[in-house]
């Protein structure tokens, strides 16, 4: 039997709306609980904290939550991406990778990690091996459209949220407070 302490991974991942939603939701109930949580949001944020996500500006202004965004856009492949933005990025994960390992948060989150793989910026193994290195006390939420079955096989929680319907797809774009 698992020891009851030890924190576990959840996998939000899929093409519908609510992944970061969900997590964003778990970050909130752990610091309703007293714990400690730890953002990371690869490939979102402008780095312009006027223009911030709303989730990102309540975080923020907690003194339990940190947030760290690695902004690039919303890239379709690594090439696309500037050689400054890749080493943003491969910074990023040794960022990831010291945040689990030191076990100073209860709670990490990867916001969109998994689309570091998506469009090659990282193979499946560089992907495992920052999970991999989670403290054993750390609840660990990864989000992303496309999962690796290596992934699926690590997390503990695996949720996969489709999109049936969408009203972007009726021409309404993203609406402050609801999409972002």
């Amino acid at each position: 039997m698992e020891d009851e302490t030890n924190g576990l991974i959840h996998l939000y991942h899929g093409p519908g709306k609510g992944k970061t939603t969900a997590a964003v939701g778990l970050c909130v109930r752990a610091l309703g609980h007293g714990q400690t949580v730890t953002l990371l949001q690869f490939m979102k944020g402008t780095g312009n904290e006027v223009n911030q996500y709303g989730e990102v500006q309540l975080l923020m202004s907690l003194d339990d939550a940190v947030v760290k965004q690695f902004p690039t856009g919303h890239a379709q492949s690594a090439d696309a991406l500037s050689d400054a933005e890749q080493e943003g990025l491969n910074s990023a994960l040794d960022i990831a990778t010291e945040t689990l390992g030191d076990g100073q948060s209860d709670l990490v989150v990867l916001d969109e990690i998994l689309t570091l793989h998506s469009i090659g910026v990282i193979d499946e193994q560089r992907l495992l091996a920052v999970l991999q290195s989670k403290a054993d006390s750390v609840e660990l939420v990864i989000t992303g459209r496309e999962a690796p079955t290596g992934v699926i096989d690590m997390a503990d929680y695996v949720s996969y949220i489709g999109s049936v319907k969408h009203p972007f797809q009726r021409g309404i774009s993203a609406r402050v407070g609801i999409e972002y």
